[in-house]
């Protein structure tokens, strides 16, 4: 799949040629249960919107269990901490959102994100989240298109972002 591009008229995918305008290229972001506890939540956004990012479709509030298995199952049902990622995603209220970039969205948000575990300094993780347990890593990314698309559509299916 290409990468998901923002038009007028909604998304697309990308070709060579880009369709619409604004023509901007799109990642998907959650900010999590952990940053709205610890008052974090516009200091992402902040973040986000400093480093050239839009904030489109987004919806704030406490997710359902059954939207979380089917947003995280692909990638890590099965795995031992799986019910744990669930419950924390679940613990309390995220905002879900399209974040959109004039030039590259997916790998500038996860660099700007840096890694759940060891983060570059000067990454949102590093800032914040230094000597917290790894599920407490204050946001989420989309790692591919594949994964934006996926992500989407799982979260408009259950009414997770506002379109």
């Amino acid at each position: 799949m290409g990468a998901p591009v923002l038009t007028r008229e909604g998304f697309v995918e990308e070709t060579e040629e880009r369709v619409g305008i604004p023509g901007m290229l799109c990642t998907l972001a959650i900010v999590k249960p952990d940053a709205f506890a610890r008052g974090l939540q516009f200091k992402v956004r902040e973040i986000a919107i400093n480093d050239g990012f839009s904030l489109h479709h987004g919806w704030v509030g406490r997710p359902p269990a059954d939207a979380m298995r089917e947003f995280y199952g692909a990638q890590h049902e099965g795995k031992p901490y799986f019910d744990k990622l669930v419950d924390h995603m679940t613990s309390g209220l995220c905002h879900f959102v399209v974040l959109a970039h004039p030039e590259e969205a997916i790998g500038r948000w996860r660099k700007l994100m840096g890694a759940a575990k060891d983060p570059a300094v000067g990454t949102i993780r590093s800032h914040f989240c230094e000597g917290l347990p790894i599920m407490e890593n204050l946001v989420h990314g989309s790692d591919s298109p594949e994964s934006f698309w996926h992500e989407f559509e799982v979260l408009r299916r259950h009414g997770l972002l506002t379109l």
